[in-house]
């Protein structure tokens, strides 16, 4: 019988630390999916809806902040949870 693998997206723009990342999760039973760019990571996380999103603050153009209140704003289904972002400095 083949369970249903937690999808997980990573948005990272350094292909260093996305395989880093990638290996420990996937070592872990994760499906991950990958976007280079904030741009590209909303459009996964909208079509994917994904169980987690790791998300780069430091990305080219739109930034990790941006793309996260982006997401937020974004109508979810009722199924989706969310956790408040932790201060920022």
């Amino acid at each position: 019988m083949n369970a249903v693998k937690p999808r997980v997206l990573v948005v990272e723009d350094n292909p260093m630390n996305l395989e880093l990342v990638s290996d420990l999760l996937q070592a872990k039973g994760f499906a991950v999916h990958h976007a280079p760019t904030a741009e590209q990571g909303l459009i996964l996380a909208r079509s994917l809806m994904p169980d987690l999103i790791l998300m780069d603050v430091s990305l080219p153009g739109l930034d990790g902040l941006q793309a996260t209140k982006a997401l937020r704003a974004y109508p979810a289904p009722a199924t989706l949870r969310s956790w408040p972002s932790p201060p920022m400095p």
